[in-house]
């Protein structure tokens, strides 16, 4: 009933209503009839230019997760609109706006992956964890050529987030580095190295053991604090096990 009355209405609706109603279903899982879509991709390209930052983000994640094919004339509407706004967008519409287009497959234009990595830059150290690992995802899906100042803005703040990492973000975190075509620099290594030692006296094998492929393909030396500290590990380990059960 809710979206037989929308259609009834959506040709009167202004933006913000037009961003919210699609937004809402998004966001509850709903899945939309048709006949609604239909209604809503004629309506959208008219108000789209007059949505604010916040609801163009909204439009095109809840396109991306409803897996709506929005045509090209909604998708150029959201392009010209979002363009001059993408400088006042924080970090998780960033994120949003960059993995929706990811979710449908369409590769933005030379200007927009420009000023969105510009944009992501200067916010990088806001992004969620998740958003941090997935921008690089989504950048390689898309195929867009990495500028300078997002690949080293990205490249500082994971050094700066290696603290807080737990034990499988550490160990993921070097694989993202072939994916922006860059080495890890030599601040990385050693601040990467120290994380890992205070981590491996709570890390079990596997995960050890992926710890140590990950080490072996880097070029980067181990410090000796590094190999004892897998030593001491791998002992405490052993010890364990090999404790006797408790009686009953």
């Amino acid at each position: 009933q809710w979206m037989a009355y929308a259609v009834d209405h959506i040709r009167s609706m202004n933006a913000a209503d037009l961003a919210t109603c699609l937004y809402a279903l998004a966001a509850l899982g709903l899945e939309p009839e048709d006949w609604f879509v239909k209604a809503w991709i004629d309506a959208a390209p008219r108000r789209i230019p007059q949505c604010t930052h916040v609801e163009l983000a909204n439009i095109i994640y809840a396109v991306g997760a409803l897996r709506i094919d929005p045509g090209p004339d909604v998708l150029d509407a959201w392009a010209e609109a979002i363009l001059p706004v993408l400088k006042t967008l924080n970090s998780h519409a960033l994120a949003t706006t960059l993995l929706a287009l990811g979710d449908l497959g369409v590769c933005p234009s030379d200007e927009f992956a420009e000023a969105w990595q510009a944009r992501a830059a200067q916010v990088m150290d806001t992004f969620t964890t998740d958003e941090f690992f997935n921008l690089v995802d989504a950048v390689e899906a898309l195929s867009l050529d990495r500028s300078f100042d997002f690949v080293d803005a990205w490249c500082v703040s994971g050094e700066q987030r290696l603290p807080k990492l737990s034990v499988d973000r550490v160990g993921v975190l070097l694989d993202y580095f072939p994916k922006l075509s860059v080495e890890p620099a030599e601040t990385f290594a050693q601040s990467w190295f120290a994380r890992v030692e205070q981590l491996l006296p709570a890390v079990d094998d596997e995960e050890r053991q992926s710890l140590t492929e990950k080490v072996a393909a880097i070029d980067f030396e181990p410090p000796e604090t590094y190999h004892l500290a897998l030593a001491a590990s791998a002992a405490i380990e052993v010890s364990t096990a090999e404790q006797p059960a408790e009686a009953p």
